[in-house]
């Protein structure tokens, strides 16, 4: 509050929040951007909460054209909430993607004279109209939405709890009503998003899903990952050949099946969508019988995923279609255990041959990885355009000879000029010619991404001729790959240095100086000065280090490390607060996600170091004055009730003793300082203020951090995502405290002596963030906890 000065009268100017609701309201609404409304909300807690009651109803004013909203991560809103967007009708776009408690329609009380005046009553039976005063009547939310916007191309309603039935049948069928025009582009959705929703309650598998899909005659992209109630029993009989005639019908390009563990025999059915594009079957019961019906009918496939099929084991892809075209470039292969060198090298040899993109391979965990496979690749002469993302991880059987092998590749770089390519194998490499200088380029030239985890060949090394050639390998490779890389896995591998004296890291920040994501964890042979020189690494985001290892210690070897939103430390048992310090304090600004596995000599104290300089010391004292306070609690109160008594003698008797003398020498001083005071603070409030950098951490994972107790818990007030399994020592309490105070908390999971029903139960319009909240762990895994 502010004061104007009028001779020897002060009088308190009226402020903004003096005003009644009403008023103010009105004021706010003529808002015309929603970032200058979000701003006014920042301001205090009087408009925060006057802008949040009616957050929506100005949404629906200020966004009437609004084409795409995206709600994804407003775990708070429920079905109610969605109500008000039945006023925009221009929408194309709507994701509603992990709104858990939105289930697509809503229960609300209706009086007994409101159901008598609508005959509700005199429907009812007789017993049902003896009842209690207010009943609850089911209010349909999602197909008044659609139905207001007859436009809508894309839906995303994964990780809601809006099941897959007649509900969402009869929301969908509001967008084919109607011819197309101008607001309505296409008759019906394109694009619908189903990963993770439930199925109804009733009716049989391919019946619930028919009846959805009936109502997108025009959909072009469908992705039903996590949909595990999809089984191959539940799709057979009559519903189930209707549902894939209704399937075969569509115009699909992209699809995703993801997740859907007991689902299989997919093969006739994805062999009708002439135009596939992409494909995701991983972790699918799809067999080699499926994949062979696949590769001879989706001539235009460019994206396969297979990984984790644990059903294939010789049917990989035979004079595949799309690969003879040329079309497929994206082939995922991992954890293909039953796959031998003698069914992949086939495939591999006419990706080489025929590929007419970059190369995006992974066949990390994949059991015909061999020597022999990943030569068929090579003595094809490569790929044309070159290898873009590289996975090779977990495989016992390369050697570090085919991999020397595979960084000393080249390719052709062009194909103008009418000479016949000749690959490694001394034959003509079909459909390539070289250019008129007859230059080439190094296969892995532009590779992007390349996984080299937990190789045999390039593991931790006892003798020194097996250390030397690994090391020879990886400098080979990361020479070969230059520039282009910006996502390296080393995970397990010997990163020490080579025979020539050359260190591996060093050699890594001057080769790849584009590196964003690199992942050290359990190598072996680096010291400081190797994990010193990332420091150079200006463009580096994701870190993953770890191992038990000794010869390098955090303080010495990452404090140089500058702008990571991700860091990942695992397998630190001897890591103390004071080495982790320096790293934390260094990337405050920045860090977005940390990961703590196995760090068992962290404290709470380490947390701090996130929180700005005068913040996070202010709580150390504060924490230790508490602690010295609980040893003498007298001691303390007597000095707390003290202190302000003897401050208040003091003040008053100076003030008894100058006053005379102030009022006789200088009578004009007193209006004139308190011009010049609220001048002031008048320029105070104008000019911002430099503060330290704020901590961004919005996701922390904490595993088997035996000391963390979690009192530093509360102070990251912008942690969306709490992870707390496998700390023992985590108290509940402290865990209760940071529930309250993290208002943006969405996803919290609780150790297992901590069970879920321990948190506190929120009073009514207080905390609404926790409704919001979704908690795992503790036992048992639960929506909303005690507030949903």
């Amino acid at each position: 509050m502010q004061t104007a000065v009028c001779g020897d009268a002060q009088h308190e100017l009226p402020s903004l929040l003096h005003l009644p609701n009403v008023l103010l309201a009105h004021i706010i609404g003529h808002l015309s951007d929603l970032s200058d409304l979000a701003a006014a909300a920042a301001t205090c807690a009087a408009l925060h909460r006057l802008i949040a009651d009616a957050t929506w109803q100005r949404v629906s004013q200020c966004a009437v054209h609004l084409q795409q909203l995206d709600l994804a991560g407003a775990t708070a809103l429920g079905d109610a909430d969605l109500l008000p967007l039945r006023q925009l009708s221009a929408l194309t776009s709507l994701s509603l993607a992990g709104l858990w408690r939105v289930t697509g329609s809503s229960s609300r009380a209706v009086s007994a004279a409101t159901r008598r005046r609508s005959g509700a009553a005199q429907a009812a039976p007789p017993a049902a109209r003896g009842g209690h005063a207010q009943r609850a009547q089911q209010l349909d939310v999602l197909a008044p939405i659609l139905g207001s916007n007859r436009g809508l191309l894309r839906l995303d309603i994964s990780g809601t709890s809006v099941p897959v039935g007649p509900t969402l049948a009869a929301a969908v069928a509001q967008l084919t009503e109607g011819a197309p025009n101008a607001t309505k582009p296409a008759y019906g959705l394109q694009r619908l998003r189903l990963a993770g929703c439930g199925r109804a309650a009733g009716g049989q598998q391919a019946a619930l899903l028919g009846r959805v899909l009936a109502e997108c005659p025009a959909l072009v992209a469908l992705d039903a990952s996590g949909c595990r109630w999809l089984t191959l029993e539940g799709l057979e009989g009559e519903a189930g050949d209707a549902l894939w005639a209704a399937l075969g019908m569509l115009p699909l390009r992209h699809v995703s099946f993801a997740g859907c563990e007991l689902l299989g025999g997919l093969g006739t059915l994805v062999s009708s969508w002439e135009n596939l594009i992409s494909l995701d079957l991983s972790g699918t019961a799809v067999d080699d019988a499926d994949v062979q019906l696949i590769g001879v009918a989706c001539d235009n496939l460019r994206t396969l995923n297979l990984s984790a099929c644990c059903r294939i084991k010789e049917g990989l892809l035979p004079r595949s279609s799309a690969v003879l075209f040329g079309q497929l470039s994206e082939l995922r292969l991992g954890d293909l255990a039953w796959v031998g060198p003698q069914h992949l090298a086939p495939v591999l040899r006419e990706l080489s041959l025929y590929a007419g993109a970059p190369l995006r391979l992974d066949l990390s965990g994949c059991g015909g990885l061999s020597d022999s496979a990943l030569l068929e690749m090579l003595e094809a002469g490569g790929p044309a355009h070159g290898v873009e993302e590289l996975r090779l991880g977990s495989s016992s059987w390369l050697t570090t000879a085919v991999l020397q092998r595979l960084a000393a590749a080249t390719r052709v770089a062009s194909t103008p000029a009418g000479a016949v390519a000749v690959g490694a194998s001394g034959g003509a490499k079909h459909g390539s010619t070289l250019d008129g200088s007859g230059r080439s380029k190094p296969l892995l030239q532009g590779l992007r991404v390349l996984d080299l985890s937990h190789l045999q060949c390039l593991g931790s090394k006892t003798s020194t001729a097996a250390a030397a050639a690994a090391a020879a390998t990886l400098a080979a490779l990361l020479a070969a790959a230059g520039s282009s890389l910006r996502t390296l896995l080393l995970d397990g591998c010997f990163a020490g240095g080579a025979a020539d004296g050359s260190r591996l890291l060093p050699l890594l920040a001057r080769c790849c100086p584009g590196l964003e994501a690199l992942s050290l964890v359990g190598c072996t042979g680096m010291g400081d000065d190797d994990l010193a020189a990332l420091s150079t690494l200006r463009g580096l985001r994701d870190l993953a280090v770890g191992g038990a290892s000794l010869a390098w210690l955090e303080n010495r070897a990452l404090t140089g490390l500058r702008g990571l939103t991700r860091l990942r430390i695992a397998r630190r048992p001897f890591l103390t607060d004071a080495q982790l310090a320096p790293v934390l304090a260094a990337n405050r600004g920045s860090l977005a996600q940390l990961e703590l596995a196995g760090c068992a000599s962290l404290t709470d104290a380490a947390l701090l170091h996130l929180l700005p300089a005068s913040e996070g010391a202010a709580d150390s004292r504060t924490a230790t004055q508490g602690e010295a306070a609980a040893d003498q609690p007298e001691l303390g109160a007597t000095a707390e009730a003290a202190l302000p008594q003897a401050r208040n003698s003091r003040e008053a008797a100076g003030a008894d003793h100058l006053a005379p003398q102030r009022a006789s020498l200088l009578p004009g001083l007193q209006p004139l300082q308190q011009s010049e005071a609220q001048q002031q603070r008048e320029a105070r409030l104008l000019l911002p203020l430099p503060r330290p950098a704020a901590p961004q951490l919005t996701h922390l994972q904490l595993v088997c951090c035996d000391r963390v107790r979690g009192g530093s818990l509360r102070h990251l007030g912008c942690l969306r995502s709490l992870r707390l399994g496998g700390c023992p020592s985590m108290d509940e309490a402290a865990v209760q405290a940071a529930v309250l105070c993290l208002t943006r908390l969405t996803l919290l999971e609780l150790p297992g002596h901590i069970p879920a029903s321990s948190m506190p139960v929120v009073p009514a319009g207080a905390a609404r963030h926790l409704r919001g909240l979704r908690l795992l762990g503790g036992g048992e895994e639960r929506r909303g906890g005690r507030w949903g």
